[in-house]
């Protein structure tokens, strides 16, 4: 391991103390190292382009929830095709 990689672990053990409720923390080299300190549920990387509120159904579970969803909360909800896997439920 390079100084510079001891030298960022070390900044994230430090920052890391007060910012628990962050599992990832963005350093001054513009990189993610994940906070030593954090207990909690994985919050996905900060990069990672996958949707992580969505729901993931098949098309006539989607159009089902959907329906429900815009009742209950009065609002539009969105129904998308995901990468021709699944469809995806947004609010």
């Amino acid at each position: 391991m390079s100084f510079m990689q001891q030298a960022v672990r070390e900044w994230a053990y430090q920052v890391g103390v007060n910012r628990q409720t962050q599992q990832w923390l963005l350093s001054d080299y513009d990189s993610w190292e994940l906070n030593p300190h954090y207990v909690g549920p994985d919050q996905g990387h900060p990069e990672y382009d996958e949707p992580t509120c969505s729901v993931y159904l098949s098309f006539n579970e989607a159009a089902a929830e959907a329906k429900r969803l815009a009742a209950f909360r009065g609002t539009s909800v969105f129904v998308n095709n995901y990468k021709d896997r699944c469809w995806v439920v947004r609010c």
